[in-house]
């Protein structure tokens, strides 16, 4: 059933599942062999009790180091509204084969998929590409580059057609908010919301590729619009948190 590829990074033979259009979801077993890539490119910086983390222009960032609530909270808005911005840009783009829509389906079909879908895939997904692949870029290049070589690695790791562009651009987000904080919280809290929501969303409404399959007409322009200028306001404030 499961789909066996390669992933960007030198991974041994992972195990990929990815389901229906949604960029986050995917549960890899190649998550399992990291120790190699948790040291690429560089030294990372330690905080304090030996937490690994990285240094950006002589400051340190731990990876578990907590975050306000206040950015929490914004964290969580900036993954909603960029999820539904992504998918409508998916509903624009419905041609994309979905190669991976029947493992989804088996895979969700019980709880021990559905676990593996909204909790451990993207907890060991941001390991990986936030925590190891993220980290070693920005010991290497400037912000912007290492946040977009860090996307384009997370999209094309999801191999599916339909969810290599969405994951890029989720990529960005989740990047450049491991930046910000040098913490994997925040990214594990963003990654783990969008998840467990599209898994209820594609429960509940089977039918439903994108979300203009749930709401259309005037009211879908406004939460378009809506969603384009929280999520505008949510970024700027993340910023300057």
């Amino acid at each position: 059933v499961f789909v066996s590829c390669k992933a960007a990074v030198e991974l041994e033979e992972p195990v990929s599942v990815t389901v229906k259009s949604c960029p986050q979801f995917q549960f890899d077993a190649g998550v399992f062999h990291l120790s190699h890539v948790f040291f690429v490119g560089g030294e990372s910086g330690r905080g304090r009790d030996g937490i690994i983390g990285y240094q950006v222009d002589g400051t340190k960032k731990a990876t578990w180091l907590p975050v306000s609530m206040p950015f929490l909270i914004c964290s969580g808005l900036a993954i909603l509204t960029a999820g539904f911005l992504v998918s409508a840009l998916m509903g624009l783009l419905d041609w994309i084969p979905n190669i991976m829509e029947q493992s989804f389906d088996i895979l969700q079909s019980g709880w021990g998929g559905i676990l593996a879908i909204a909790i451990i895939g993207p907890v060991l997904e941001e390991i990986l590409f936030r925590g190891a692949i993220t980290r070693a870029l920005l010991q290497q290049y400037n912000p912007t580059k290492a946040i977009l070589i860090s996307a384009l690695l997370f999209g094309v790791f999801h191999i599916n057609p339909a969810q290599i562009l969405p994951a890029f651009l989720i990529g960005i987000l989740l990047a450049w908010t491991y930046y910000k904080t040098g913490s994997l919280i925040p990214c594990i809290l963003m990654h783990v919301l969008n998840n467990s929501l599209s898994v209820y969303l594609s429960i509940k409404y089977p039918e439903a590729e994108n979300m203009d399959d749930l709401i259309n007409g005037s009211p879908y322009l406004v939460a378009l619009v809506g969603s384009i200028l929280l999520l505008i306001c949510t970024i700027l404030t993340m910023n300057n948190l």
